[in-house]
């Protein structure tokens, strides 16, 4: 998590595409990017400067700096808070982190795919989504770390998950998903306080790691 230097948008003569799904696949220029010291780079401040933001988007792989490609792997703290034109958004493979409230504000983001590489959810990266249904995640996902209130207030969360690699779950992380149904978390060690409060359609969580510490009011009003 060690960054280098802030590259400015120079010029936006890169294009959108269109994937098969019909997602446009935003270009790298729209962003700030950020190097790392891993040699990927940040995508920031989503400034979509096109008539009107697409409802369903496909976030870029790469960005070319120095002329040379280089793999995205984190999108930035507040990168797409309050963007309400949302609907869709598609995380491909090599991104690793959502920094804080990424997705903040989002009222009418109703679906995310996300990638397997994907390794940390930060807190309050997608709180307040009230109408996001839908959660993608891959088989033998790799994600260790849900941060606190990360999906906190998404109201229209449905389905149940298994977190395979998922060892620390922040405060509140899930807290008011009213119609969340259950999760298997296969190597949990962390569960913070109010993880799961207020999901009154819960019905099933189940813990198969070696489960070290679970704060109070966990379930509380479930």
């Amino acid at each position: 998590d060690l960054h280098a230097d802030i590259q400015e948008t120079s010029n936006l003569e890169e294009e959108d595409t269109e994937d098969s799904d019909g997602a446009t696949v935003v270009a790298a220029d729209i962003f700030i990017k950020e190097a790392l010291h891993d040699g990927t780079y940040a995508i920031k401040n989503f400034n979509y400067l096109r008539r009107k933001t697409p409802e369903s988007i496909k976030l870029p792989s790469k960005v070319e700096a120095e002329g040379k490609e280089h793999p995205i792997s984190v999108i930035g703290a507040g990168c797409f808070s309050d963007r309400r034109e949302l609907k869709t958004v598609v995380i491909p493979e090599g991104y690793k982190r959502i920094e804080t409230n990424a997705f903040k504000g989002c009222k009418n983001l109703e679906k995310v795919v996300l990638p397997k590489s994907l390794q940390e959810i930060e807190g309050s990266a997608f709180y307040g989504c009230t109408k996001l249904e839908t959660l993608s995640l891959p088989q033998n996902n790799q994600i260790r770390e849900i941060g606190t209130n990360a999906f906190a207030q998404c109201e229209e969360l449905t389905g149940s998950f298994i977190l395979h690699s998922l060892e620390g779950l922040g405060e509140g992380a899930f807290k008011e998903c009213k119609k969340l149904n259950g999760i298997q978390f296969l190597a949990l060690r962390k569960m913070g306080e109010s993880v799961f409060s207020e999901c009154e359609e819960l019905e099933e969580i189940t813990l198969l790691g070696e489960v070290q510490e679970i704060k109070e009011y966990v379930f509380n009003e479930c």
